[in-house]
């Protein structure tokens, strides 16, 4: 490939414009169903367990993640949810990890959020864990990207002269 070749600005821009949109929008959906939950019925919930993890890496910090599962009964039907927060795989702290394995333990009576268009859907905490700053991030990424594409193709006008 020689200097001017626009597909190293392609490759790059293409790659900072997906992978930065992708999560983005994977941070808004999160937001937009914490928004939605927020109107969701209750339905009385038992749960059958819960446990919880907490990891360290030197560069991002601590992180914790929680998995779980619960019965609820919507009506006459009874229905297996496992969805403990809008983000099990970040939960946030130990503080947060531990609140939530003192609130959801094993055979408590719970509240379960149901979507009443779709009773499979379910969460037991419906608190909101957008990162704000992960996708203000996430955008700049992609917005890093489309502008790396934008001079990949751009191509100057040929000089014209003047009468």
């Amino acid at each position: 490939m020689n200097a001017k070749s626009p597909w190293p600005g392609i490759i790059g821009g293409g790659a900072f414009l997906l992978v930065g949109g992708l999560l983005f929008a994977s941070e808004v959906h999160r937001y937009v169903s914490f928004r939605r939950a927020r109107t969701w019925p209750t339905a009385p919930g038992v749960m059958e367990y819960l446990n919880g993890n907490c990891h360290r890496s030197h560069r991002s910090g601590r992180w914790c993640n929680v998995r779980g599962r619960y019965h609820y009964q919507v009506g006459n039907v009874t229905y297996v949810g496992r969805r403990i927060t809008f983000d099990d795989a970040d939960v946030g702290y130990v503080e947060q990890l531990d609140s939530l394995i003192h609130k959801y333990w094993t055979g408590a009576v719970v509240d379960v959020y149901y979507d009443p268009s779709d009773a499979t859907t379910a969460v037991l905490d419906r608190r909101n864990r957008l990162h704000y700053y992960e996708a203000a991030i996430f955008a700049a990424g992609a917005v890093v990207g489309l502008m790396i594409l934008v001079v990949a193709f751009w191509k100057p006008r040929p000089a014209t002269e003047s009468p």
